[in-house]
Formats: structure tokens, sequence, C-alpha cells
């Protein structure tokens, strides 16, 4: 089922309100009112006048989600996938947020130090399995016109890290990035991003070096500092991605909170920034809906790129008219107090319960779960 509040969103920054959008680096324009000798307001659109680029609206398929979508049989299987990407028969979601594998959340492409999963002897026969849910999501999404997919790092291999676990959190000891694994690492996601344009003829166009580095997850996480993050992407990925030739495009720093505090260093490092593509954040905690002032400085695009309700933000209401407007007057704020370029609702569809995680919400009829 759609969450009937997620649709009204699109439908109310499209056509109401204080600006009209065109999804896909289209011009937006803020309404100039002006007044008739008969005082009835109007609205003077200038389509020529660039005021803000919107590249999309987005949502991800990690751990696991698209295997869901999978296993559906026609033709709900195809009316899902069209509800969410085609621009005719759904809602036109334009953008993929993928998880790199860890080993874990997904496949890996290095189990093991300089050990390469396509070189393999017999990759040719394991090819076609490898990351199935998240390749076969995004080339249904390529059918239905899609051609923007980020990825982004929850975890890098457990053999990497200082916890020897893909978790935020093991055992009571944070995992961080060794040192001593910086280098390996940055070659891991260049590799990541020529291998699956090279095997599976998928563009990773955005490169996210962390998923919430400021929470110390028990699941597949990672926690950095913002000065680390820096010197990574200066020191380490931006050269390597340079000397490669990588063109995907590195993201930071996708912090729990909406802010750009964790993008600071790197922002104003003068090697760094040129380096970064997007700042992102998530819209989680209590920073609220605030500018990025050094990131609109640098003139660099800000995605809100995970939210999902049941959080201080704004809570779930059951997919109500009432979630919808505040959900919308939420996205709205985004874009005209913050200038955001994208936003990212969390899962397309999935089976999580009704605590508004979902876009689409799958449910089978024993799973005592109810509308909403």
């Amino acid at each position: 089922m759609i969450k009937k509040g997620f649709l009204l969103i699109i439908c109310l920054i499209l056509c109401t309100g204080s600006f009209f959008v065109s999804l896909g680096n289209t011009a937006v324009h803020a309404d100039t009112p002006t007044s008739t000798s008969t005082s009835i307001p109007t609205s003077v659109i200038d389509w020529n006048a660039v005021r803000q680029t919107v590249d999309g609206f987005g949502g991800s398929g990690a751990f696991g989600r698209p295997d869901f979508i999978m296993q559906l049989e026609e033709p709900i299987r195809t009316q899902i996938l069209d509800m969410v990407f085609s621009k005719d028969k759904g809602i036109g979601i334009s953008i993929i947020r993928n998880l790199v594998g860890d080993g874990v959340a997904a496949p890996t492409i290095e189990p093991q130090p300089g050990v390469f999963v396509w070189d393999d002897p017999d990759w040719e026969t394991k090819r076609a399995d490898f990351d199935k849910g998240q390749i076969w999501f995004m080339n249904e999404a390529k059918k239905r016109g899609v051609t923007t997919f980020m990825s982004t790092v929850w975890s890098p291999p457990a053999w990497m890290k200082t916890n020897n676990s893909v978790n935020g959190i093991s055992d009571g000891v944070q995992g961080k990035l060794k040192p001593e694994h910086y280098q390996d690492f940055a070659d891991y996601l260049a590799e990541y991003v020529l291998g699956y344009k090279k095997y599976f003829d998928i563009d990773i166009k955005y490169i996210s070096v962390a998923n919430e580095p400021n929470w110390p997850a028990s699941y597949s996480g990672c926690i950095w500092t913002p000065e680390e993050l820096n010197v990574f992407i200066r020191d380490y990925l931006g050269p390597t991605f340079k000397a490669k030739n990588v063109p995907a495009k590195i993201m930071m720093p996708e912090t729990l909170d909406f802010s750009e505090a964790y993008a600071i260093p790197a922002l104003n490092d003068p090697v760094t920034v040129d380096y970064i593509g997007v700042v992102a954040a998530h819209a989680y905690g209590s920073a609220g809906i605030s500018p990025f002032p050094v990131s609109t400085e640098k003139k660099k695009p800000i995605w809100m790129t995970e939210f999902g309700t049941g959080n201080v933000v704004i809570s779930y209401d059951g997919g109500t008219m009432k979630d919808g407007l505040t959900q919308a007057n939420m996205i709205s704020d985004m874009f005209n107090t913050t200038g955001i370029s994208a936003f990212f609702w969390w899962w397309l569809a999935a089976r999580n319960e009704s605590d508004g995680s979902d876009l689409i919400r799958l449910v089978h009829d024993d799973s005592g779960q109810v509308n909403g």
C-alpha cells in the first residue's frame, strides 16, 4: 500500500505553496505576488530565471529490501515498480540510494585483502547472483527512466576496522577505519564504481563515504570524526578517484542529524573542498531545519538523503492528511530555507510494520499488520 501522505508531498510541492518544482535538474522559481485593479492576487512566473536546481527525489533499497519485491508475483511486482519509478504510472522517483557491500549487510567486492570477487576463476558463473537484489532494483529503475544511482558506505569490510566487525559498535568497542587501511579503502571504493560499470553496466554517479558517522550503530556502521573524513577524502579518496579516472562524485558526511557541522573541516580545506560533489545529511535528531551557510558559500549541492517518520522531526500519524501536510511543509522548508537539491525517503518498498519507514509497505495476509 502506498503511504498517502508522501504522495501528497509531491503534489503539494509541485502544485501549491511558494514555489514550483519540476524534477530533474530544472529551475525552481518563487512566486512574485502582484495586484490587479480589482485586488485579485496573481502570480507571475518567469521560467527563464533560474533560482534553484533540483536533482531529484530518491529512496533506498539497502539491506535487501528489493528482495521482497522480487519475490512478489505479477502483476503486483510490476505495479509496485511502476508506482515508485514511472512518471506516467507513479510518482517518478529519480534517484536510488544503495548500500556498498561490507560482507554482511550486502556482499563485499573484496572479502579479504587484495582479493576481489571478479578475480575468482569462477566469477562468470557467480556474477548473476552477486548483489542480486540491488542490481535488479537499479536495472528495473533504468527501464523506467532512472539514471542517477548513489551508493553509501555503512561500513568498510571488517578486516579494515579497529573492532574487526562491520558493526558500528561490537562488544562495547566502536569500529573505526584503521589508518593503515585508508588507502585500501580508497582503492576499494574506486574498484566498486569501476567494477559495477564493467560487470553490471551500472553507472554509480555518487559515492558517500559514510552513513551516519556520528552514530555508534549496533548494525553496519563506522565511526568517523569530521577531521578524519577530511583527511581521508583529501589525502586518499580524492587523489585515488582522480588517478583512476573514477567518474563518481564524492558525497559526505550523511550525519544522523540535519546539519552541515560534520562537513565544515572538509569544506574549509582548500584541497578537500574541490573533491566534494555533494554535502548530504539525514533528517533525524533535533537539529531542525536551518541554512547550510558554508555549503552554500562553497556552491555545493545539498541533499537530504534519508528520512522516515517516527522521530522527533515529525511523528508518524497513519498516513493521514495531517501527516501529508506536515511532511510537505518540512520538505518545503528544506528547499526554501536550506536550499536542498534532493530529498530522499528511507525505504521505497519494504515490510516494516506501520512505522513510516516504507514509502510502500508490503503486508501479507497473515502478518497481523494494520493499514497505515
